[in-house]
C-alpha cells in the first residue's frame, strides 16, 4: 500500500517536471531560454513625444530582459530605450499614448507582469 502511494506521488511529480521542461525548452517559460539570443535591434521612432518607465515583475536574468524588450518593441508606437532586469525597470519612448492594458497584455503574454507605469 505504501509503495503504491509513493509510486503515485513520483508519477505526479514527474508529470509536472516533464511539463515544465517542455515549456522551458520551447522558450515559453518565464525564465530562461535554452538558446542564446541575438542582440535586440535598436528601434527608432520618428516623433517620440512621451517618455515612460515601466515596472515589470518577474525578470530574473538578461534573457528575461531581452524577451520583454522584444515583446514591447512589437508595439508600433513604442520603442524601448533601456531595460534592466535587476531593477525591473524598462524605459520607453512613445509617439502617442498607448493604452496601459495593451502594454500589460504584451508583458503578460511573454510571462511577466506589469506592476505600474510612470511618466518620466
Amino acid at each position: 500500500m505504501v509503495d503504491s502511494i509513493i509510486l503515485a506521488v513520483v508519477v505526479v511529480l514527474m508529470a509536472f517536471a516533464v511539463k515544465a521542461s517542455v515549456k522551458h525548452f520551447s522558450g515559453k517559460g518565464s525564465c530562461c531560454s535554452s538558446s542564446p539570443s541575438s542582440p535586440v535591434p535598436e528601434k527608432k521612432l520618428s516623433g517620440a513625444v512621451l517618455h515612460k518607465t515601466l515596472y515589470v515583475d518577474g525578470m530574473k536574468c538578461a534573457h528575461c530582459e531581452d524577451r520583454v524588450h522584444r515583446a514591447l518593441d512589437g508595439i508600433s508606437a513604442l520603442a524601448v530605450t533601456s531595460a534592466d532586469w535587476r531593477s525591473g525597470r524598462v524605459t520607453v519612448d512613445l509617439e502617442h499614448d498607448v493604452p496601459q492594458d495593451l502594454i500589460a497584455r504584451v508583458v503578460s503574454d511573454c510571462g511577466y507582469s506589469l506592476r505600474k507605469i510612470e511618466d518620466c
